[in-house]
C-alpha cells in the first residue's frame, strides 16, 4: 500500500510522487503514521502472482491535523 503525492495517477512510477508505503497484514490491515495534513492518493498493489491488479483509493484521502482515518476500503479486482 502506498500514499502517492494527490495527483497520481494508478499506474505512476515516479518515486518522487510515493510520499510513504507499507505492507497489509495477512488480514488486509495496514497502519501509516505521521502523514502530513494534506490530500493523497492511496494506491494498493497486490503481489504479482495473485492476480489482482493494482487500485487506487475512491475519492483519495484527506488528512486532517492530529486526525487518524480508519476504515477505509481499497477494492481490487482480477
Amino acid at each position: 500500500v502506498e500514499v502517492l503525492t494527490d495527483g497520481s495517477l494508478i499506474g505512476d512510477t515516479d518515486p518522487t510522487h510515493i510520499v510513504r508505503s507499507t505492507s497489509t497484514d495477512a488480514s488486509g490491515n495496514f497502519r501509516m503514521a505521521f502523514l502530513l495534513p494534506g490530500t493523497y492518493v492511496l494506491r494498493a498493489t497486490p503481489p504479482a502472482a495473485s492476480g489482482f491488479k493494482p487500485a487506487l483509493l475512491a475519492g483519495g484521502l484527506t488528512i486532517s491535523q492530529g486526525a487518524e482515518t480508519s476504515n477505509q476500503v481499497i477494492v481490487v479486482a482480477p
